[in-house]
């Protein structure tokens, strides 16, 4: 029932949108400014079968997926470490402070006079999603329950059977809201950086050329695409993790 009720609400979020949006197309009456969804959704299904958009989602994604490991595996690890010690949380903590406040497109544009343009979108994406991934794992660790330490002493543990059988189980909560966070921030940002670093065959070039000649229907076909790539990739992921915990319980 919970999960009939979920599609009937997701159904009709998306009608709601698309009333709104066809309304608001109508009373201002100007493709150029606000295309109508009838229109807006030809165009995607034309960029579809043209396959002319393929190649450029397939880099776009290699870039995406790039910097999400990269953010993940170097977030994980220092997140432990910082856990770990008093001085090396203090000695990050301005690093961490600049990049959250920091803004984008400063980074960007500062990247381009060191990086090529097809590098700056991961490199962005990861300096972005960095301190989110570093201060949940660090979080995580730092409240690991202690009592669970004598347990791994009765069974003698070995300290590598200890870090994977009770602490990471216990930071598990963390490590998945962290990972779920920075796979759509690194899809924003890696298209923000396309935007403005124009590397070949990219989303986010596309999606610049289109603004330039005006053509507002076929930009946001694209974020429409973008964005439905974007969650079904990230529903097949929850998938993927929801069979695991399954498996694990059965």
């Amino acid at each position: 029932m919970k999960v009939k009720i979920k599609y009937i609400a997701y159904i009709s979020s998306i009608i709601f949108l698309l009333l709104v949006w066809q309304g608001a197309a109508y009373f201002i009456n100007s493709d150029l400014i606000l295309p109508s969804p009838g229109h807006t959704l030809r165009i995607a299904f034309l960029l579809i079968l043209s396959g002319g958009v393929w190649l450029s989602f397939l880099l776009s994604l290699v870039r995406i997926l790039s910097a999400f490991f990269i953010s993940a595996l170097a977030g994980f690890l220092f997140g432990w470490l910082t856990s770990k010690s008093a001085f090396l949380r203090y000695f990050f903590e301005p690093f961490l402070i600049i990049l959250r406040v920091c803004p984008v497109v400063a980074l960007i544009l500062i990247a381009l006079f060191w990086f090529k343009s097809s590098f700056v979108p991961v490199i962005i994406a990861v300096l972005i999603t960095l301190p989110l991934m570093i201060t949940n794992v660090a979080k995580g660790f730092m409240n690991l329950n202690n009592e669970y330490n004598e347990l791994a002493l009765v069974y003698k543990l070995s300290p590598l059977k200890t870090f994977f059988l009770i602490k990471l189980p216990q930071v598990k909560s963390y490590l998945y809201s962290a990972l779920d966070s920075i796979f759509g921030l690194s899809w924003k940002a890696v298209i923000a950086g396309e935007v403005l670093c124009l590397p070949k065959n990219a989303l986010g070039s596309y999606i610049q050329k289109k603004s330039l000649h005006l053509e507002s229907a076929n930009v946001i076909a694209a974020t429409l695409l973008l964005i439905l790539f974007c969650f079904l990739i990230q529903k097949f992921v929850h998938f993927l993790f929801s069979c695991k915990e399954n498996h694990n319980q059965l």
